[in-house]
C-alpha cells in the first residue's frame, strides 16, 4: 500500500501517482486497486491556479490523494489470525472516495502528517489482529501508534534521524503501546 498525491508541482510537474505505480509494477509487485481519499486542503493550495479568470494555462489543483494496493505474491488473507472489522467498516472502507480531512502541517512537525484515520481505516480494512504493519517512512510515528492501539506489532524505518526520533517519541507517550527495541 502507498499513499501518493495525483501529481506534484516542486521541482516541475509530474504525474506522482502513475510514477508511483509503474515503479511499483517494475519492482514485481501486482496491482490490486486503488482508493482515492479527498483529504479537503492541500499544500499546493498556495500557488497561483494560472491567469486569472482566463483559460491562459490553468493549473488545476485537487486535493485528493490515492492510496494504491499492492501485493506479491496471492492477494488474500494477511494471516490466520482473526478480522476484527465490523461489517459497517468494512462496507464503508470498500467505498470510494473516502472524505476525511488531512493533516495540517505544525511548525517543528513533519512536513507531511496525515491524520490517524487514515491508518486506521487501512489497518482495519487490510491486516488482522496480531498482525505485523510495516512502514517505510515512520515519519511523526503516526501508524506505528495507531498499528499499536489496534492490537497489531509494528515495525517502522525512516532515512531521517529526526523523523526516528519523533516517531519513537510519540510511540513511547501513546497510552497503552508497547515498545521494544
Amino acid at each position: 500500500m502507498t499513499n501518493t498525491p495525483l501529481d506534484t508541482t516542486r521541482g516541475g510537474k509530474r504525474p506522482t501517482y502513475v510514477q508511483a505505480c509503474q515503479a511499483a509494477l517494475d519492482a514485481g509487485w501486482t496491482y490490486q486497486a486503488t482508493i482515492t481519499w479527498h483529504e479537503g486542503h492541500t499544500s499546493k493550495g498556495d500557488r497561483a491556479l494560472g491567469t486569472v479568470n482566463s483559460s491562459r494555462r490553468p493549473h488545476p489543483i485537487d486535493s485528493s490523494e490515492m492510496i494504491v494496493l499492492l501485493s506479491k505474491g496471492a492477494w488474500g488473507p494477511s494471516s490466520a489470525n482473526p478480522d476484527d472489522i465490523t461489517p459497517t467498516e468494512w462496507q464503508r472502507y470498500g467505498r470510494g472516495p473516502w472524505r476525511f480531512s488531512g493533516e495540517p502541517r505544525r511548525p517543528g512537525g513533519h512536513p507531511a502528517p496525515f491524520p490517524e484515520e487514515l491508518p486506521y481505516r487501512l489497518i482495519r480494512y487490510l491486516s488482522r489482529i496480531g498482525d505485523i504493519v510495516c512502514d517505510p517512512f515512520v515519519g511523526s510515528g503516526t501508524t506505528p501508534t495507531v498499528a499499536q492501539r489496534l492490537g497489531r506489532r509494528s515495525i517502522g524505518f525512516d532515512l531521517a534521524p529526526a523523523y526516528i526520533k519523533m516517531a519513537r517519541w510519540r510511540v513511547l507517550s501513546a497510552p497503552g503501546v508497547a515498545y521494544v527495541k
